[in-house]
């Protein structure tokens, strides 16, 4: 029966259509840029690419260029503590016509090998490292040091010992690396990228009753908070009548819905099908056990995957290989998760950390601008924690432009000046003189339908633009709002970073 399988296996990677190795405009300046840094004199290169921009084929491009160089080098590609992640560069190996041999088996001869940072049988040495989310698992955070951060280190330590070692960083948001200032960094944001190879993104805030703003710690919700079935159901319930009445408005793509007539008597879970591909993504196991559930219970066909019951990430596998519509994660998928046809991202985690919720709002990126996708927020209606979640997806939308992520050193929302605008109104006096004043403007968040990327890059350009949310939205005055209802000390302790 084993050897039927391999059989099949074999066959199946026969079958694979080998390509050349193709690189955008902007991917070829990547490349160069890094191997240049090489060249004069940098060992440790961080790559800030945005998410959707081909990180992973830059650098295959540059191990390339790389084993050129250096015939009797070989290069390790460490990816995250996830197997979704090796699986992933491996496969875009697979379908590249490449001049050099590769493996997940360390202890064999390929030129390339491409590993967790678990594994405990990488040894010899190399000449070029690469580490895919680096942000994740290069750096320690000092209160927070996990395991696989420790791993990366000891096998720094044992792969570089007989030659110098070339370090390639991969991450979408450097800003451990900018904090520290040290770090030789070669940054591609999104506004330097042709809006033609992103689909228009729109964002939104979905209010829910629980109870959160009492329970975070450094922008995420604490450890020790219990989500509930009923208020997950609540909130579950919430989120499927705001994505039904955006297909009732008829705003989704029909690039990927091609919905029929919509009929008003339709039930729920017949009209959810024509949604599109969804990511929902959950802040501890317990949510996401809950979420499955309540989708379940309305017969969506859904599947769970965290470490508890999927292991080897089976379940991010099937999803992106289409076998079913809608799937629950915890910390997985949202980190070096690329899907074209992934058409909503459901952040239900709470969290208020700019790099954290950029990421995930770029999950749904990819593609071209015929195509319209969805990044929705889960926030709690009250008040200080409505407008302190808008000032951090404010933040986030920030990080979309070079001369923000390239400065911004941390998690806290404070470290990123937001534009400011204020609308001028013209009044006229008793001898038609004309007095001009700032107007005082409530803080709004995008309505459903605005392309907010598109948005912020025209504000950038055009400040009469009229419909721009920093214009009307700003951090400093979110942060006035909060102050109101905060002490601040109990600020400080919400937004402060370790």
């Amino acid at each position: 029966m084993l050897g039927k399988y391999i059989q099949k296996t074999k066959e199946c990677e026969d079958k694979i259509i080998k390509r050349p190795l193709v690189l955008y405009d902007y991917q070829i300046k990547a490349k160069d840029d890094v191997i240049e840094s090489y060249n004069n004199g940098d060992d440790i290169v961080v790559l800030s690419m945005c998410p959707g921009s081909g990180k992973t084929e830059v650098s295959i491009e540059i191990i390339i260029n790389f084993l050129n160089a250096n015939p009797n080098s070989r290069v390790l590609v460490l990816a995250h503590s996830t197997n979704v992640l090796k699986e992933n560069f491996l496969n875009r190996l697979k379908g590249i016509d490449l001049p050099y041999t590769f493996s997940e088996d360390v202890e064999d001869n390929s030129n390339i090998h491409i590993s967790i940072p678990q594994n405990n049988k990488i040894k010899g040495s190399y000449g070029l490292l690469i580490i895919d989310e680096a942000h994740q698992n290069y750096l320690n955070d000092r209160s927070d040091r996990k395991e696989c951060e420790y791993k990366v280190e000891k096998i720094i330590k044992k792969i570089s010992t007989n030659t110098p070692l070339k370090q390639l960083l991969l991450t979408a948001t450097p800003s451990k690396f900018v904090k520290i200032g040290t770090y030789k960094i070669i940054f591609l944001a999104m506004n330097e990228i042709h809006k033609e190879y992103f689909a228009k993104l729109n964002v939104e805030l979905i209010t829910i009753n629980s109870k959160w703003k009492d329970n975070y710690k450094s922008l995420e919700l604490r450890q020790n908070y219990e989500f509930i079935q009923n208020e997950v159901d609540k909130s579950v319930d919430n989120i499927l009548e705001e994505l039904i009445f955006r297909l009732s408005s008829k705003w989704p793509a029909e690039e990927f819905n091609k919905p029929n007539f919509i009929s008003t008597i339709k039930t729920k879970l017949f009209t959810y099908k024509e949604i599109g591909k969804t990511l929902f993504v959950c802040a501890k196991v317990d949510q996401a056990n809950y979420t499955y559930r309540a989708l379940k219970k309305i017969g969506i066909d859904c599947k769970v995957s965290h470490h508890e019951n999927d292991i080897k990430s089976i379940y991010v596998q099937e999803f992106l290989e289409n076998k079913f519509p809608v799937l629950i994660v915890v910390n997985r998928a949202r980190l070096g998760y690329s899907d074209i046809d992934l058409f909503n991202t459901v952040d239900m985690t709470g969290t208020l950390n700019p790099d954290t919720i950029y990421q995930m709002m770029c999950r749904t990126i990819r593609g071209n601008q015929n195509m319209t996708k969805f990044y929705l927020k889960l926030t709690t209606n009250e008040y200080e924690m409505m407008h302190i979640t808008h000032g951090s997806v404010c933040a986030s939308l920030m990080l979309s432009h070079r001369d923000f992520i390239s400065k911004y050193k941390g998690s806290s929302p404070k470290n990123i000046i937001v534009p400011v605008f204020k609308k001028s109104i013209i009044t006229r006096g008793k001898y038609n003189s004309r007095s001009i004043r700032n107007s005082e403007e409530e803080s709004i968040f995008p309505p459903l339908g605005e392309d907010v990327f598109d948005t912020f890059i025209d504000i950038l350009n055009n400040i009469n633009n009229p419909v721009s949310i920093f214009k009307t939205t700003t951090l400093s005055e979110s942060m006035k709002k909060i102050e109101n209802h905060f002490t601040k000390k109990e600020i400080i302790d919400l937004i402060e970073s370790d």
